[in-house]
């Protein structure tokens, strides 16, 4: 009886345990999600048709370890909610869904390879793929407009490590918390 207690236990417990990387609970941010190790904290300020946000990211960045991705990261930013709100009506919402889309080919220097619309939890959003560095890297990109905080998911890979389970295992991950 009590070996299979022991079992039983040992199986629920390693539920809760990520199976490659870190579970990162980041509360300001309100996601969870899980990186393949610690990644780092970086605030800065960004302009935007708004005026500067504040722009916060999480970023593990591999680089040539043997990894099929170089660089995993999460970022946020809360707008003014008078200005930008996924609860606006659907045309306002995908016009500045897809300013940022375009906003993201820009920052890269890249071109776009698709950009279909999605969503999360019914919240709107956009699946997008740029070719960047000379077409030898791929950036693909989940963007999450809830409420009025954007949410910005990204891994970044050579051409030839695009569409790995890795990558599909992280955007899988995440999790934003406090919807209600």
């Amino acid at each position: 009886m009590k070996t299979a207690l022991t079992f039983i236990v040992a199986i629920f417990l390693t539920g809760f345990c990520p199976p490659n990387g870190v579970l990162v609970e980041h509360q300001e941010g309100r996601f969870n999600a899980i990186f393949p190790e610690q990644p780092k904290e970086v605030v800065k300020d960004a302009e935007t048709p708004f005026g500067p946000q504040k722009l916060t990211f999480l970023v593990c960045e591999l680089g040539d370890r043997n990894n099929a991705n170089a660089l995993y990261g999460i970022g946020y930013t809360d707008y003014p909610d008078s200005l930008v709100n996924s609860e606006f009506e659907k045309e306002l919402t995908n016009d500045f869904l897809d300013r940022s889309v375009t906003g993201s080919v820009v920052t890269l220097n890249g071109s776009l390879i698709s950009s279909d619309t999605i969503s999360y939890k019914g919240y709107p959003g956009r699946t997008i793929k740029i070719s960047f560095l000379d077409n030898h890297g791929i950036m693909n990109m989940r963007l999450y407009l809830v409420k009025n905080r954007m949410y910005i998911l990204e891994v970044g890979c050579l051409r030839e490590n695009d569409n790995n389970p890795e990558c599909r295992h992280f955007f899988d991950s995440f999790f934003a918390t406090g919807l209600d």
